[in-house]
């Protein structure tokens, strides 16, 4: 499938964001190598986020993505442009797109990390494993949450 970039114009076919180079740049910059196709990684963080929440309404009930939108305050007096792809959804775009790289997709199922023990009472107890990753799911979220704030243009509901 071919990259076609969302720029704020309602692209008919659009299925991103941010291009193959941008997403390749932005990977460099961060010191990370991508090892899966860029074209790929974009597609499957598209996945994840068109499905969260916005404020706002979409400009044209036929467009495909949520954005562009109008009705969206960044800041206290200001609206976003309804012709315009916020530079924190491409950001964080990018963000989920490196993180599926290096195998943390938050749109994919995960089995929950315990182990188990017998305490010295004969029950067994299942404790959480310590390290939490920076790319699972509700840290993923998180993340984007703090990059729309406080100036934002989103929030997940």
């Amino acid at each position: 499938m071919t990259i076609i970039v969302e720029d704020g114009s309602v692209v008919t076919g659009a299925n991103s964001y941010a291009t193959e180079a941008e997403l390749t740049e932005y990977a460099t910059a961060h010191g990370i190598t991508l090892t899966i196709g860029a074209e790929l990684l974009l597609i499957k963080a598209m996945d994840w986020i068109e499905i969260q929440k916005y404020k706002g309404d979409q400009i044209d009930c036929e467009q495909v993505l949520e954005w562009p939108r109008y009705n969206v305050i960044t800041r206290i007096g200001c609206n976003t442009a309804s012709d315009a792809i916020p530079r924190q959804l491409k950001q964080q775009l990018l963000y989920v797109a490196t993180g599926i790289d290096q195998g943390y997709d938050p749109t994919a199922y995960r089995e929950r990390a315990t182990s188990s023990e017998t305490n010295c009472l004969g029950d067994q107890v299942a404790y959480l494993s310590g390290a939490l990753d920076s790319y699972s799911p509700s840290t993923v979220a998180n993340r984007f949450n703090e990059l729309l704030r406080p100036r934002t243009m989103a929030y997940r509901l």
